[in-house]
């Protein structure tokens, strides 16, 4: 019988830990939503240059397609539910966006969040907005190929999932390179512009707008896709009810059709959005 008295003990000892820790995660996952209600500021990571998903005007102003995705969450949640609530963007370098997340130094990340499962065990994800893939930007007169870029110096934005398929896409290859790593686009475009590197290797969509938008005489785009990433904005992770909050109003945005106003804002009028994107805005307008 003392032995059972033991169990029992033990049982209810493990059965009264389990419960505080569900009382302690259900008031971590309303962290958010009470720290919002006391202060009156959500508090909005971006990317000071990585257009046309995040990035910083010559004024200033932060722009791009997910900060445009995060002012209509921050405006909706202003109006459903925090009156007053003021939009705080802070710049933050792509190494730190989640780690400043899972701290508590960020709300939410605006930016070219790719979706991984390894990236979920420190953060949470919104639906998906946007599905862009890696590509390689060219010196012209120069390689013809991604295979031609044996020896060559490579330019790619450190501490992301870009760089890794870089890593993987020379090994797969058998190919020999030295890799730059830079610490925004910016600094990409300065390096492969001056001929400092042969190639620059990032998401497909910003190679497009800086070759737009940013002196790019001499350098042409590869066809070729290396990966296809699924673009969300980055949520503290185990925050249900914020999470629920953010994805029903970017649900309400796909289904109402507002995105496609979004997309020509952020890529240009002319610009020729892919069918697989199309049919993104279709399978996550989810129902009410």
């Amino acid at each position: 019988m003392g032995q059972v008295r033991q169990l029992l003990s033990l049982s209810c000892w493990v059965g009264a830990m389990l419960m505080l820790l569900a009382f302690g995660t259900t008031t971590a996952q309303a962290q958010t939503m009470n720290r919002l209600a006391e202060t009156g500021v959500i508090r909005l990571g971006m990317s000071e240059f990585s257009p046309p998903y995040s990035y910083l005007t010559i004024n200033g102003q932060p722009a791009g397609l997910a900060v445009q995705l995060c002012i209509l969450i921050a405006e909706e949640l202003e109006r459903s539910s925090f009156p007053q609530l003021k939009a705080e963007f802070i710049p933050v370098a792509a190494e730190r966006r989640f780690s400043a997340i899972d701290e508590g130094l960020l709300d939410m990340h605006c930016g070219a969040n790719t979706i991984t499962l390894q990236r979920r065990e420190l953060v949470d994800f919104s639906l998906p907005f946007f599905i862009d893939g890696a590509g390689v930007l060219l010196r012209d007169p120069g390689p013809r190929s991604f295979e031609d870029l044996a020896g060559a110096k490579i330019a790619v934005v450190s501490g992301t999932t870009t760089e890794a398929s870089l890593n993987a896409a020379l090994e797969q290859a058998g190919i020999n390179a030295t890799i730059i790593g830079v610490r925004n686009h910016a600094a990409a475009m300065e390096l492969i512009t001056n001929n400092d590197v042969t190639a620059y290797y990032g998401d497909r969509g910003i190679l497009q707008y800086l070759m737009a938008t940013e002196p790019s005489d001499g350098l042409r785009l590869a066809n070729r896709y290396f990966t296809y990433e699924t673009y969300g904005l980055a949520l503290p992770r185990g925050d249900e009810e914020f999470r629920l909050l953010v994805d029903r109003i970017l649900a309400e945005i796909f289904r109402s059709g507002q995105i496609q106003s979004l997309l020509s804002d952020s890529f240009g009028a002319n610009a020729q959005i892919s069918d697989i994107v199309k049919h993104l805005y279709l399978i996550a307008g989810l129902p009410e």
